[in-house]
């Protein structure tokens, strides 16, 4: 994945989506952990559903709890909530290493349950064998890569993007950047070393990052300390630990979830900044808790692909105006007391106009402009029609009677108003003779774009209304320029840097005769 660069899978991590995997996950692991707390012996649940089956196994289970083991834990979440609400901050003033409640934790339970011998008096769980040494490197099973490759490229995904996420957050919450593409490289050698050794694939620990970071750790010594007392533990003191009691490993690592969990708080943030940031989360979150965690990843990436698409192939669309005083224009959405300029319309597009997004961009125009060419050239035929008939019959009720000439000129006016008025036509106050197409937020324009803009300027020079666009930026210009776009002389359409400058050259060049067509009557 470095090789081929898909660190850029990251960027399709938005923060709802991260802050709602992490939440579920958080639960996740949270729930994973009550069974020690409350000294059950639990069947493990595997697949779909397992959270809520989990929880099922639990509620079923409540007669069996180990009171002892409930109460070893009540006690170290109480000390281990004290020292993180109390201690810390103030011990923190005093001194830059934070007392090690973690570690002292543990080694207290260790040496409890070794000489109370918690074990056989009160029947608590314990860590129980740790084998010691490391096992011998060998070569790895390579005819197995035909069976494993699929089964490897999800356990990728959903493994890289479980350590970019808990990266990501960490990194927001610290201050500093992340390389995608770096992360892969570490996750991959270190995959490919410890194939040797029959390990299995590793990502981030939620729960032992959370505890690391708590703690104070935030650098790679951190973590190299924490590896070197893992490989010391393998080795040499492994047995110490063997008579540690499981609800105190819960307890700690519940304790370390607690801001995870909190993050559950994040949902009304999203909602208020935007709703669908935070339909989002909820799905993400749902996903993860009702089905697993690997499917919510995927059902998130989904949906925040689905968002990336529909903001691409709709992107947001203005009519600007004058605001008073000044040469500045305006969403006439957002700014009251805009004036819309006699004759002219500003259209402003905000996305790239492309193949997937072209038709929505000729709808945004012809209905915020009121005009579609298409129609207007409709009624033109339709109202040409109507006058010529009226006209013979003019002439024939000439010939029959004999009125004067001056007669059927006024009748021509009369059938003329009378078409109108067939039609719903109102007299208007201006006709639209400039349409300026406001470019400065276009960012990319492709040949099937260009194509449709130039389809859309003939269509409205057909019925005498200029094309003018401005605020282009190079990289459109030069895409507009390769499709032979800015070859017409004509005066119906130009590029102008600025749309002050196309409203000054409107203006200044009356360019364009007055049409009969009104804009209230073709909307």
């Amino acid at each position: 994945m470095y090789i081929l660069r898909l660190g850029i899978i990251s960027s399709f991590l938005a923060d709802s989506l991260i802050s709602g995997f992490t939440t579920a996950a958080g639960l996740h692991v949270f729930t994973s952990q009550v069974k020690d707390l409350l000294g059950l012996t639990l069947i493990p649940r595997r697949g779909i559903f397992k959270l809520i089956l989990t929880y099922f196994d639990i509620f079923n289970n409540l007669d069996k709890v180990n009171l002892a083991a409930l109460s070893l834990s009540a006690i170290t979440i109480v000390i281990l909530i004290f020292n993180n609400e109390f201690l810390k901050p103030r011990f923190a003033k005093i001194s830059p290493f934070p007392i090690p409640i973690e570690m002292l934790a543990v080694i207290s339970g260790t040496l409890i349950s070794m000489y109370m011998n918690l074990t056989e008096v009160y029947n608590i769980k314990i860590v129980g064998d740790i084998p010691v040494g490391l096992p011998e490197p060998s070569m790895p099973p390579l005819s197995l890569i035909p069976n494993v490759l699929l089964d490897s490229f999800v356990i990728t995904l959903v493994s890289y993007t479980i350590s970019m996420s808990m990266a990501l957050i960490f990194a927001q919450k610290a201050g500093y950047e992340v390389d995608a593409n770096q992360e892969l490289v570490a996750q991959g050698l270190g995959n490919l070393f410890g194939s040797f050794f029959s390990c299995m694939p590793f990502t981030a620990s939620l729960s032992r990052s959370l505890i690391q970071e708590s703690v104070g750790g935030h650098t790679q010594l951190a973590s190299l300390i924490s590896c070197g007392i893992l490989v010391s533990v393998l080795l040499w003191i492994g047995p110490f630990f063997e008579p540690l009691p499981r609800c105190i490993l819960a307890s700690i690592i519940v304790v370390a979830l607690q801001g995870m969990l909190m993050k559950i708080k994040e949902f009304l943030k999203f909602w208020n900044l935007d709703k669908i940031d935070a339909i989002i989360w909820a799905i993400t979150f749902l996903t993860v808790i009702l089905l697993d965690v690997e499917y919510g990843l995927l059902v998130g990436l989904l949906v925040c692909l689905a968002k990336l698409i529909v903001i691409a192939t709709k992107p947001y669309a203005c009519l600007l105006a004058l605001a008073p005083g000044t040469e500045l224009y305006l969403d006439t959405k957002r700014y009251k007391g805009t004036i819309e300029i006699a004759g002219i319309k500003i259209f402003h597009y905000s996305g790239s106009l492309n193949f997937a997004s072209r038709q929505h961009f000729c709808e945004k125009v012809y209905k915020l402009t009121k005009v579609t060419p298409r129609k207007v050239l409709m009624m033109k035929d339709s109202k040409k029609i109507v006058e010529d008939e009226r006209t013979e019959e003019i002439k024939y009720s000439n010939s029959d009677f004999n009125e004067p000439s001056s007669c059927s000129s006024q009748q021509l006016y009369i059938g003329r108003n009378s078409s109108n008025r067939y039609y719903g036509s109102t007299p208007a106050k201006e006709a639209i003779r400039t349409l300026i197409l406001d470019f400065s937020a276009v960012t990319y324009i492709d040949p099937a774009g260009v194509k449709t803009l130039k389809n859309l300027i003939n269509e409205y020079n057909d019925i005498d209304v200029s094309v003018f666009i401005t605020g282009s930026c190079g990289s459109v210009y030069e895409t507009m320029n390769k499709c032979n776009l800015l070859e017409s002389n004509d005066h119906t359409f130009g590029l102008f840097p600025t749309i002050a400058d196309a409203v000054h050259f409107a203006q200044q060049n009356n360019i364009m005769t007055i049409s009969t067509w009104t804009t209230d009557a073709l909307g």
